[in-house]
């Protein structure tokens, strides 16, 4: 009953909220998404890059978390918590897409 509910809040994010890619660039520059509603996300990137969560001012470094190209990883984003994620490249340019994860469907 709990995992119903969870999966019909998850599907409505799902339709409000599509897959956002932010371009990651030179070493020295950081892009930052739009805000993200609470929920679950998937990251993805074209090539191997450092992300963070925050503010609408949030700038990600090469000390943050780091995403090498290909892989996927989940992030969480609550009510409390900013909505914002900001990416650097780690030695290319490329994209980070984030997507809405819903239960059982990466």
């Amino acid at each position: 009953m709990i995992a119903d509910k969870l999966d019909a809040e998850y599907s409505i994010i799902a339709h409000q909220y599509t897959a956002q890619p932010i371009t990651v660039l030179l070493s020295g520059s950081t892009n930052r998404s739009a805000e993200l509603p609470p929920g679950i996300y998937s990251l993805i990137s074209t090539t191997a890059c450092h992300f963070r969560q925050g503010g609408s001012t949030v700038n990600a470094t090469t000390a943050d978390h780091y995403l090498p190209a290909n892989l996927v990883t989940l992030m969480a984003v609550d009510s409390n918590a900013a909505g914002y994620v900001a990416g650097i490249q780690a030695s290319a340019g490329g994209t980070l897409f984030i997507h809405p994860y819903l239960l059982g469907q990466p």
